[in-house]
């Protein structure tokens, strides 16, 4: 099987939607020998920051010598990028070699797996092929029902900012979508931790660790003090007490920009502490080193700064409203922003965030067959509420547009817009 006919698989399998429930992930592990069981896991839920806590937490961890899975998706760079072993994306010839095996099991199941699924049994297979000591796994959607928890109970259950997304299907009010994310926490998990969010999401995540009698905290983001930001990332101290002696870690660097990464990044301290109770030895040079190469693609990412151009994935409000947070921290009050959302989405709440930050803005059509919201729509959106706002039939023209306008350009608003839009990008 050649590269590109085993990435097709996993496409052509889109076509089957997305369907909640392990049934299928089950019967395809079973098949495959239950890799999943050879490994042991820090598993990732929530509403926004998954990706970045994920990666810290990978980073510090294959710095500390452990060799380190890293599970993450959407695709936003390549396809490879999603399934990593200490920083490394998958190879073409373990990618086609493994997916051979997973597509042999999937054609004898009389309900094939999604696309998803049939990705997360790729990621669990090359994780127990690889040896790994240790795999992050970011969940896909929701938790309880997400074909990620099929992992046995992990080391650490990590619940990141907690927010209404994807209503209706994980639930109609923060209880409900909470406890559906808080459902990777299962009996004989190591620890669960979680972000400080609202008290109704915190309480029902909380209800769902002491149900299966896991240890249950919450990281407390007084514990980073911010030294600087800029453009380049943060400069900050993390105050770490540990054996009733208060330690502090100065001057760790941050690639990553916004005040919330700073939250972010006290979740995946609070673990890293977390696991040196349970034995884990992990230096505090693992965790300066690993913060300092912590960078995501599309995560209010600086692709130039003369002029300015900032690429970000923020697709629903709390992931906007930390956007807006860094423009103003930026001292940036007028910019012109580069528009794609999917029609799923609370697209005008979205708008009333950036609107009084916007000079202008240019609408371009996701690249999603189904979800896509149309650049016109969103347009007529924008100037519903009085927004200077043009469509574009391409992403390229698009681009181009907003180039050309002279105001530093903030694209955002679905990865299905921004991954494509890096590319185009770095092509001119």
């Amino acid at each position: 099987m050649k590269t590109d006919q085993a990435i097709n698989f996993y496409k052509n399998a889109e076509s089957r939607g997305i369907r909640p429930g392990l049934e299928r992930i089950r019967d395809l592990m079973d098949r495959l020998g239950n890799p999943q069981d050879r490994t042991p896991y820090i598993h990732v839920a929530g509403t926004n920051g998954k990706g970045s806590v994920a990666l810290m937490t990978a980073q510090i961890l294959s710095q500390a010598g452990y060799r380190t899975g890293l599970f993450r998706s959407p695709a936003v760079t390549t396809f490879e990028d999603q399934i990593q072993v200490d920083g490394k994306p998958i190879s073409s010839r373990d990618l086609s070699r493994e997916t051979e095996k997973i597509q042999s099991a999937a054609d004898q199941m009389e309900d094939p797996p999604t696309s998803f699924e049939a990705l997360t049994a790729l990621a669990l297979l090359h994780f127990a092929e690889q040896a790994c000591d240790l795999a992050v796994i970011e969940v896909g959607m929701g938790g309880l029902e997400d074909s990620t928890n099929i992992i046995p109970p992990p080391q650490l259950a990590l619940i990141t900012r907690l927010g209404l997304d994807h209503l209706g299907v994980l639930g109609n009010n923060l209880a409900e979508i909470a406890g559906q994310k808080a459902g990777i926490i299962k009996k004989g998990t190591g620890a669960a931790l979680a972000y400080p969010s609202e008290e109704e999401g915190l309480a029902a995540v909380a209800e769902r660790a002491r149900s299966v009698q896991v240890p249950f905290r919450v990281a407390d983001p007084g514990r980073v003090a911010l030294q600087k930001m800029n453009l380049d990332g943060q400069v900050f101290d993390w105050k770490s007490t540990e054996n009733e002696q208060t330690v502090s870690l100065e001057d760790l660097t941050l690639p990553l920009l916004g005040r919330h990464q700073l939250t972010n990044t006290a979740l995946v301290l609070t673990g890293i502490e977390t696991l040196r109770t349970m034995g884990y030895d992990i230096p505090d040079e693992a965790i300066r080193r690993g913060l300092s190469m912590a960078r995501l693609a599309c995560r209010m990412e600086v692709l130039s700064k003369d002029p300015l151009f900032l690429l970000d994935g923020g697709h629903n409000p709390q992931g906007v409203a930390s956007l807006v947070d860094l423009l103003r921290d930026l001292s940036l009050s007028k910019v012109h922003f580069l528009m794609g959302m999917l029609k799923d989405k609370d697209v005008d709440h979205v708008i009333d965030l950036v609107l009084p930050l916007g000079a202008s803005f240019t609408c371009i059509t996701p690249n999603h067959p189904s979800r896509a919201l149309s650049g016109e729509d969103l347009a007529r959106k924008i100037q519903k509420k009085g927004g200077p706002a043009q469509a574009f039939s391409t992403m390229e023209e698009g681009l181009d547009r907003a180039l050309a306008t002279g105001h530093p350009v903030v694209a955002f608003g679905s990865f299905y817009t921004a991954g494509p839009l890096r590319k185009l990008f770095f092509k001119k």
